[in-house]
């Protein structure tokens, strides 16, 4: 169930919640300081402003003429402030570290009171667009276009998955924007990665362990090679595969004998990619997989026609009891989510505005005819086409609900 809460005058940058002042949202390029004040930067004169979140009258001004320009501010306190010129700045005050990334594809995680590095990420094969830290956990994901990256508080790769529908490998209208966690309880396995791309989906996410088959690689990010190092790298590549030819026939011919190979380690073990010279990660026995469990396009998503203004997703925020979900898009509207009494999902219903007539009989609804959606397809029907009930197993409603003909006839026949 979705609800609308407010509207800013430009795309929402932040969520904070509270239980004195509630929900409050602010637009990009700016950061809530304390309770009722924000900093605000991105003007042309490159200063720094504050004020209070009900009034847009700047009470302080700190010119920054000596200092390069500001493209992301996050706040530690009420009193510690970390600037930067990169593309996320995140703080983690829960493990008293920052993540900082940059548009040279680097993440670099520093020590939030001592202010020195503590780890950098491996490379990302393309410029980082959002960053977000597990309060609980400590786990930090990270994207880059629509690949979605799951690290844990050590530096590990613990899954990568692309968020892109269509056929393309990396699509661009499908950029991720915004991701978040869900931190109700540490030992919830149900906790998931939520993330808000350009194209108006909020997609969520669940890291599951499973065993692998065979199919399923550890995660690993491919690196990207710049244009004059491409014909190096395969000079290097051959080179190294002679050598070890002529190593492999020298043993050969001067001792019969052979000494038996130490065994792989499980952690460790890497097969050789001939074709680009790259050792990759085998396939372990368990592997992590992100696997997505819901998407969210009601009056966002492009790719719905009966999305009369849709926009891209720029925050996320879970509620404080994790009883609905908070989403921020790019024209400032701030909707809520909500989870169903019968726990069942109302994404893909079509909107009242859009239908002015029953999908099956073609009925003309006056004002006193009551819309009715089919619970399996989401199609609004008058109440004569919708009379018939069923249960939705794929839905995990196990009560019958009303449905249309064509849905009872075809989940009957499943049964």
């Amino acid at each position: 169930m979705l609800h609308y809460i407010l509207e800013l005058r430009s795309a929402v940058g932040s969520i904070y919640q509270s239980e004195r002042t509630g929900v409050i949202a602010l637009e990009q390029n700016k950061v809530l300081i304390g309770s009722n004040r924000y900093i605000a930067w991105g003007f042309p004169d490159r200063s720094i402003r504050m004020g209070q979140i009900d009034s847009d009258k700047s009470s302080c001004i700190h010119e920054m003429c000596d200092a390069d320009e500001l493209t992301c501010i996050a706040s530690g306190d009420d009193r510690t402030l970390f600037c930067g010129s990169s593309t996320g700045c995140v703080v983690c005050s829960a493990h008293a570290f920052v993540v900082s990334a940059s548009r040279d594809c680097s993440v670099i995680l520093w020590h939030q009171s001592e202010l020195y590095l503590i780890r950098q990420l491996p490379l990302h094969p393309s410029p980082v667009s959002a960053v977000a830290i597990n309060d609980t956990t400590g786990d930090i994901a990270t994207s880059c276009t629509t690949l979605l990256h799951l690290w844990s508080i050590n530096g590990d790769l613990l899954a990568v998955v692309n968020t892109c529908d269509s056929n393309i490998i990396m699509d661009p209208s499908q950029m991720i924007l915004s991701i978040t966690f869900s931190t109700m309880n540490e030992w919830d396995s149900d906790n998931v990665v939520v993330c808000g791309t350009s194209d108006g989906v909020v997609k969520i996410y669940s890291c599951v362990m499973m065993e692998n088959d065979g199919s399923v690689e550890a995660p690993h990010i491919e690196p990207q090679l710049k244009p004059g190092a491409s014909s190096s790298a395969s000079v290097h590549a051959r080179l190294d595969r002679v050598r070890r030819r002529l190593k492999v026939g020298g043993s050969q011919d001067t001792s019969e004998a052979h000494s038996p190979e130490p065994p792989a380690s499980p952690k460790m073990s890497t097969s050789y990619d001939e074709s680009e010279g790259i050792e990759r990660p085998e396939c372990p026995q368990y592997v992590r997989v992100l696997m997505q469990r819901a998407a969210l396009t009601v009056h966002t998503a492009f790719n719905r026609p009966d999305n009369t203004h849709p926009a891209p997703i720029t925050c996320l925020a879970p509620s404080r009891d994790h009883k609905s979900f908070l989403v921020g898009d790019g024209i400032g509207r701030l909707w809520c989510w909500q989870a169903g009494e019968d726990g069942g999902r109302a994404d893909h219903w079509v909107q009242d505005v859009a239908r002015q007539r029953c999908t099956q009989c073609q009925h003309k609804f006056s004002i006193a005819d009551r819309k009715h959606h089919c619970r399996n397809c989401g199609q609004i029907f008058c109440a004569k086409c919708s009379r018939f009930e069923s249960h939705i197993t794929h839905m995990r409603i196990s009560r019958p609900v009303r449905v249309c003909q064509n849905c009872f006839l075809r989940l009957g026949a499943q049964t």
